[in-house]
């Protein structure tokens, strides 16, 4: 969670614990006790990067869907430093992701958007059911719920609305190819002017689409 925004994450960790008993016979010799095996290495999904401290840089490719030449984002939208989270290539299973994060101070409105491209042998469909359905297990969530979205958006897209400290919020989710793009919305509650997500998550699937068809015409 940002300070005045959000983002939901899933903390991912791994635990091994190990049970022993001593067992004896009707007091004659004490069984050996079998050392325990040693921990299984973690599978790369569930793997911490092993710099936590490198800073982290957006995809280069993947930074033109971040919303910042889109005519969908207001210009009262200004791009702010990202220092809610480690980066969500923390997850595995992934080549490269991109971030950004834009707020208007005097509303008090934040903005955030995460693209992610998916290792080339992973599966879009199921990790991306994964993936979104941890958008809204938060027990700082109130009131979650499921909205609708623009038909034929993605190949496929997931939306939520609730209320976090007492502001209301969205997060959406789009799955096109093997990009996953998420978007998070929050604002002060009742606010009159709010943003046009549709449009927005629109105008990031059809900048994602026309790439991947001219990607797969030279192809």
């Amino acid at each position: 969670m940002i300070r005045r925004g959000f983002i939901p994450t899933a903390a991912l960790a791994g635990v091994v614990i190990v049970l022993s008993a001593a067992c004896s016979g009707d007091g004659e010799e004490e069984a050996e006790t079998a050392p325990p095996p040693p921990p299984q290495p973690l599978p790369p999904a569930f793997q911490l990067p092993v710099d936590e401290s490198a800073p982290f840089v957006n995809d280069p490719f993947l930074e033109r869907y971040l919303l910042r030449d889109s005519v969908e984002l207001p210009d009262r939208f200004l791009e702010v430093a990202r220092d809610d989270r480690e980066p969500i290539l923390s997850l595995g299973l992934v080549t490269g992701a991109a971030r950004a994060t834009y707020r208007v101070a005097i509303t008090n409105e934040v903005l955030s958007v995460d693209v992610l491209m998916l290792e080339p042998d992973v599966d879009p469909g199921p990790f991306f059911t994964a993936f979104v359905d941890t958008l809204a297990d938060n027990p700082n969530f109130r009131g979650v719920r499921s909205i609708g979205v623009v038909r034929g958006l993605g190949d496929s897209a997931r939306r939520y609305a609730f209320t976090v400290e007492g502001d209301d919020a969205e997060a959406a989710a789009l799955l096109r190819g093997d990009i996953i793009a998420l978007v998070t919305y929050r604002r002060p509650p009742d606010f009159r002017q709010p943003l046009d997500l549709d449009a927005l998550l629109a105008d990031l699937d059809a900048a994602i689409e026309f790439d991947q068809r001219e990607a797969a015409a030279e192809g």
